[in-house]
């Protein structure tokens, strides 16, 4: 992973996104080029429209999210938002990631992020596994998947402990990628 002073600058802004003890940001990096970054924060199911070129996508199992009219197929976990905006960026940057590198506030959920159908593929559970699936499955060219993860997922503002055996699990997801490496937040914090 290639640290530079805005990759450093930027993962520390992602804490500057998030507003409640539960919203998680992400920084997505391509290239080692700080040009090619974007963030995405986490949404309420319902409450925001997908973003600019996403694929539609429906969610399957909310029974938590369901309102009147049925499931709300908008908002999500913000590695969802990044995993929907993949085929827009690569399409809108005309470049293929070599190298990817995500900063993430918190350690991906291993199952509290529904299934959802983007109309080609049923994504599962948890945002660990859709991550897992993203490099395995639409993404395989990508030589090098660079992970930091600042807090386990949980952990929030008020002290309260992380589901231990969850971030044992993402973690152990991820890392179980060949391509994949994560890094401790201290890389970024020298």
């Amino acid at each position: 992973m290639q640290v530079t002073p805005t990759l450093k600058q930027q993962a520390m802004g992602l804490f500057n996104l998030i507003n409640n003890p539960g919203d998680v940001a992400v920084l997505l990096r391509w290239n080692n080029d700080d040009n090619l970054s974007s963030v995405y924060t986490s949404h309420g199911y319902g409450a925001v429209p997908p973003f600019s070129g996403a694929a539609p996508f429906t969610r399957i199992n909310v029974p938590a999210y369901q309102v009147a009219g049925g499931a709300q197929p908008h908002g999500g976990h913000a590695e969802e938002y990044m995993i929907q905006n993949w085929k827009y960026l690569t399409k809108n940057t005309s470049c293929w990631p070599k190298i990817v590198d995500i900063v993430i506030t918190h350690i991906p959920c291993w199952e509290s992020s529904a299934a959802y159908n983007d109309g080609k593929h049923v994504w599962p559970p948890g945002c660990s596994r859709k991550l897992y699936r993203l490099m395995t499955e639409e993404a395989p060219g990508v030589a090098e998947w660079n992970y930091v993860f600042f807090q386990g997922f949980g952990n929030v503002a008020g002290g309260a402990q992380a589901n231990t055996n969850d971030n044992l699990s993402s973690l152990a997801k991820i890392s179980g990628h060949p391509k994949a490496r994560i890094f401790d937040m201290a890389v970024l914090l020298d």
